[in-house]
């Protein structure tokens, strides 16, 4: 033991400046982290700070339920869609109507038939038969583009139209076709 004291003592100015040495550069590495610290501290500081003085954690909070209200209406407006698509269907969208004389005896085009269906070939075909003395309306049911009552030649025309023509939502295009 005495011996490494003596050694100790004989280096002591050496271990002396080392520690010293070692002290000096933790003590500007400390400096450096420090100032590091202070820097990333202010840079902190800015990002937490919003625009009007809101805290950035309040921000992301309110984005966040702010998405999720977003994507709850996203899921109820593509409810809705699908809900007016399937009403969509069932509207009366495809007219056609063709004007013709029934009779040799009857001019001016007064006699029509007149095709009111939906989308899936459901609804109306309305005659209307004109002569001198009197008109007479008629109604038949069409199911998927059928009626179980017989067609005369001209509602066949006008329900074949109605049936195979797309229809054409533009304001331009509103009202009924008419079938030559």
């Amino acid at each position: 033991m005495m011996e490494i004291l003596e050694l100790l003592n004989q280096y002591a100015i050496v271990f002396t400046a080392i520690m010293a040495l070692l002290i000096l550069i933790f003590l500007i590495r400390m400096m450096q982290l420090q100032k590091e610290i202070k820097t990333l501290k202010k840079k902190y500081t800015a990002l937490t700070l919003g625009v009007n003085g809101e805290n950035l954690s309040d921000i992301v909070t309110e984005l966040v339920a702010s998405n999720q209200d977003t994507q709850q209406s996203a899921r109820q407006l593509e409810q809705d869609v699908k809900e007016l698509r399937k009403r969509q269907q069932a509207n009366l969208n495809h007219v056609a109507i063709m004007h013709y004389n029934a009779f040799d005896f009857t001019y001016g085009e007064l006699s029509f038939s007149m095709v009111v269906l939906d989308d899936l070939g459901n609804g109306y075909v309305f005659t209307n038969i004109h002569n001198r003395d009197d008109a007479r309306c008629y109604c038949k049911r069409i199911l998927n583009g059928a009626s179980k009552h017989p067609l005369s030649d001209e509602e066949k025309e006008v329900l074949e139209y109605a049936l195979n023509n797309d229809v054409d939502y533009s304001r331009a295009s509103r009202g009924t076709v008419t079938v030559k």
